[in-house]
């Protein structure tokens, strides 16, 4: 049962499909800033709202939401190459003929067509367009000038502040909807820099890649996805892309025609309350001033070899606080903040390390797919020798015998948990049978005892708290575990 859909309208028959991003005339728009002035507005911005249309071939009946097979004049194509219509909405952002709307809206279409406020309509070139970005170009070719929208920085929106929308919802082209911001910075696991603004102005399928406004009628985002758990239509809950992540897409669009997202060779993993109190971040103020009061900051799972943060002496462990003069509130802040930066330039990031700010400057590079890492080798096996700990753990060093019964690489180091007890502390942060530690704060362990030895230290120096680098089939990430005061360290064959 879909929860999260895109605001795509399929069509049965040739319906012209509503989407806008229509923006002001900028001096009138900036006088019509109160609700009352809200029709004037709209007239204002409808001309620069488009119905986008687009007719793909796809395998037989889909079940989508969003898709429906075209019947009629399709019948004579074979069950695998059926037609489908799907109807969004666009918006002109150039008076030379150029729309963007939502990727989804024409993603595998053989034509794409868009039709304006006085009913004329024009075929579409599809210039390019992203997935991670949910984005698309358009170009149409008319004989005369385009009213254009404009955009606000969306960078200052705050939560209550009135919108209206305009789209094409339903195949109802030119529809007026209007709310508030609801929220800001949600997350739906769509891109890894996902920062939608939510709002409870009427959404439905065929909004997609329509306008949302403000009352100075600027696009503050673009319509694209709505949340019902019955997967029907809006019960007041939609998202939006805002309007400085659109910009920068569609600047990247214009000039490559790709997205050239910038990125520094890390992973990295947000830094919870416990990981901030294991690193004595909450400790101090320098820290605060450096973040300006938002966020703790990211910590460094890895360092990929030879990338800009490798070259640049960032190190696993490293706490990033702020890229450029911007804070880092969690991970999707420092995807977006790295991915804007140009490639090839050098970017100041200031990160804790050992109760210290140190300030470093990568060179951003073009992000990279990263390899998946091969985690089969971990798989379980019963048969390793082991230690105790009593953390709630039993360790295994990575001996050649245990290499071979579980089927890890030479390349991976660390100490195996073979297995974790209900109920205990290591259980209850996330440890599992399988995951190698590969290093205790900033040590890296090979053997039971070397785990053992680091959190004895630890906890004749009164630390109560343990930072372990884990590494399972997601990749590399740090664990806070507590230190339990009253703990006996042992450890037997």
């Amino acid at each position: 049962m879909p929860l999260l859909s895109c605001l795509t309208r399929t069509c049965a028959a040739a319906m012209v499909v509503g989407s806008l991003f229509a923006q002001p005339l900028s001096a009138h728009a900036a006088s019509l800033s109160v609700m009352s002035d809200l029709p004037a507005l709209v007239q204002t911005l409808m001309p620069s709202v488009v119905n986008v249309t687009s007719r793909s071939l796809v395998p037989v009946p889909t079940s989508s939401m969003n898709a429906s097979t075209t019947p009629g004049p399709n019948s004579g194509l074979t069950p695998a190459q059926r037609a489908k219509t799907e109807l969004g909405s666009g918006f002109v952002i150039d008076p030379e003929g150029y729309i963007v709307t939502n990727n989804h809206v024409i993603d595998g279409a053989f034509d794409v067509s868009v039709t304006f406020q006085d009913g004329s309509q024009a075929h579409a070139e599809v210039l390019a367009t992203t997935k991670i970005g949910d984005i698309a170009l358009l170009k149409v070719s008319v004989n005369r000038k385009l009213p254009a929208v404009k955009f606000a920085d969306s960078t200052k929106l705050k939560v209550g502040d009135p919108v209206v929308a305009i789209g094409n919802p339903l195949g109802f082209g030119g529809s007026v909807t209007t709310g508030i911001v609801s929220a800001l910075n949600r997350d739906v696991m769509l891109s890894p820099f996902d920062d939608f603004i939510q709002t409870d102005a009427a959404l439905n399928h065929g909004n997609s890649g329509g306008p949302l406004f403000n009352l100075n009628g600027e696009v503050i985002g673009v319509n694209t996805a709505l949340y019902n758990p019955t997967g029907g239509g809006s019960i007041g809950i939609g998202l939006a892309i805002p309007a400085y992540c659109v910009q920068f897409v569609v600047g990247q669009l214009r000039q490559y025609g790709i997205v050239r997202a910038g990125e520094l060779g890390l992973h990295v993993q947000n830094v919870t309350a416990d990981i901030a109190y294991a690193v004595g971040l909450q400790q101090s103020e320098r820290v605060s001033t450096a973040l300006g009061g938002s966020g703790l900051g990211v910590i460094v799972s890895q360092v990929v070899q030879e990338g800009p943060a490798d070259a640049a002496g960032i190190h696993e462990g490293d706490v990033l606080l702020s890229v450029g003069d911007q804070p880092i509130g969690d991970i999707r802040g420092y995807a977006r903040l790295v991915a804007v930066r140009p490639m090839g330039e050098e970017v100041a990031v200031k990160l804790w390390r050992k109760g210290k700010i140190v300030e470093v400057r990568p060179t951003v590079r073009e992000w990279l797919t990263a390899e998946q890492t091969d985690r089969a080798a971990l798989a379980r096996s019963t048969s390793p020798r082991k230690m105790t700990m009593d953390l709630g753990l039993q360790l295994a060093a990575l001996t050649p015998d245990v290499r071979s019964a579980r089927n890890i690489s030479d390349e991976i180091q660390g100490v195996l948990v073979t297995d974790v007890r209900p109920n205990s502390v290591a259980g209850d942060r996330g440890l599992e049978d399988g995951d190698v530690i590969v290093k205790v704060m900033d040590k890296p362990v090979r053997t039971p005892a070397d785990i053992l030895g680091s959190v004895k230290g630890m906890f004749d120096e009164k630390d109560s708290m343990v930072l372990l680098l884990v590494r399972n089939d997601a990749g590399l990430r740090w664990l806070a575990l507590p230190i339990d005061p009253a703990m006996e360290m042992s450890a037997k064959n």
